[in-house]
C-alpha cells in the first residue's frame, strides 16, 4: 500500500535504491540519474513510510528490512536487467567516496569479481592496519572458490590474510600464484602490486628467520619506495614503509644484530606514530623492549 500510493518519481527512487543497505541523497541521485533525492528521503522518513534516518543530520537512511525485501523483489520482477548495473554504480560511488567495504560488496553483488578483487587488493594494507582482518576474511569468503587461482591481486590478498593468521604454509601457494601471474597486473597497478608482494615476502622471510632474504627484500623495497611516493601513493607507501621497517627490525633482533634492530624498530615507531598506525607502533615497541 505504501509503495502503490507513491508518485512515479518516488517509486523510481525506492526501487533503484533498494539494492543498498543504506542510502544518502547524493548516492540516490547517482542511481536514479536525477536530483532532489535527499528531500524525498527526508519527506518519507518524516511520514514514517518505512524509511529511517541513520544520523542526526538526516543525510543517511535505511529502509525497514521487510519494506526493503518487497522493493528488491519488485525490482527483480519489473526490471531484472537493471539490478547488476545498479550494484556496479553503487560500487563506483562508494569507492569514490572512501567507503571501500561497501564498494567491494556491491561489486561482488554485481558479479564483477575482477573489480572487487582489485578494490580489495588496493585497500588490503589499510584494512589490515585498521584491525579489520575479520572484515577482509568475510569479503574473501564471498568470492568463487576458484577466483584466487586466476587473479594475481586476489591471490596476494589471500596470502596476506593467511600471513596475518600466522600460517606460512597456507600462504605459500597463494604467494606462488601471485608471483606466477604478476605479469598480468596492468602496468599502472604494478608498482602497488610489487610493494605489497614484497612486504609479504619480507614477512615470510622474517618469520622463517631468514635474515638474508629479509635484507634482499628490504633493498628492493627501498629502491621502489621513492617512485611510489612520487606517483602520489604517499599514504600507501608510508604504510608499507612502516611495516617493512618493523619486519626488518624484528628479523635483526632475532639474528642478534641488536644495534641495527634498535635503529630500525625506532624508525618504525616514528613512522607509525606520524601516520597513526598503532598496531605497527605497539608491535615494534614490544620487540624494542626485548
Amino acid at each position: 500500500e505504501v509503495l502503490d500510493h507513491q508518485p512515479a518519481e518516488v517509486r523510481h527512487l525506492l526501487l533503484r535504491t533498494s539494492v543498498l543497505d543504506r542510502v544518502s541523497g547524493p548516492l540516490a541521485d547517482e542511481l536514479t540519474a536525477s536530483s532532489g533525492s535527499e528531500r524525498i528521503l527526508q519527506r518519507l522518513e518524516a511520514a514514517n513510510a518505512f524509511v529511517v534516518a541513520l544520523d542526526a543530520g538526516r543525510t543517511w537512511f535505511r529502509y525497514h528490512h521487510l519494506f526493503a525485501d518487497l522493493l528488491r523483489l519488485e525490482l527483480r520482477n519489473t526490471v531484472p536487467d537493471e539490478v547488476s548495473p545498479l550494484h556496479r554504480a553503487a560500487a563506483r560511488w562508494f569507492a569514490e567516496h572512501g567507503h571501500v567495504v561497501e564498494a567491494i560488496e556491491h561489486a561482488q553483488a554485481a558479479g564483477d569479481w575482477r573489480h572487487a578483487a582489485h578494490l580489495l587488493f588496493t585497500n588490503l594494507t589499510s584494512l589490515a592496519l585498521d584491525g579489520r582482518g575479520a572484515t577482509t576474511r568475510g569479503l574473501l569468503a564471498a568470492f568463487p572458490p576458484d577466483a584466487p587461482s586466476g587473479d594475481a591481486e586476489l591471490a596476494a590478498v589471500f596470502a596476506g590474510v593467511e600471513l596475518e593468521r600466522g600460517s606460512l604454509e597456507a600462504a605459500a601457494p597463494h604467494l606462488a600464484v601471485a608471483e606466477r601471474l604478476a605479469a598480468t597486473v596492468p602496468a599502472e597497478r604494478r608498482r602497488h602490486f610489487d610493494l605489497v608482494s614484497g612486504v609479504e615476502r619480507l614477512t615470510v622471510a622474517r618469520r622463517r628467520g631468514d635474515l638474508t632474504a629479509v635484507l634482499d627484500e628490504m633493498r628492493a623495497f627501498e629502491a621502489t619506495f621513492p617512485d611510489a611516493q612520487a606517483s602520489g601513493e604517499v599514504a600507501f607507501a608510508t604504510d608499507i614503509q612502516a611495516m617493512a621497517l618493523m619486519d626488518l627490525g624484528i628479523a635483526e633482533l632475532w639474528a642478534s644484530r641488536v644495534d641495527d634492530a634498535r635503529r630500525h624498530l625506532q624508525d618504525a615507531i616514528a613512522v607509525a606514530r606520524r601516520i597513526g598506525r598503532p598496531w605497527v607502533e605497539i608491535l615494534s615497541r614490544g620487540h624494542l623492549a626485548v
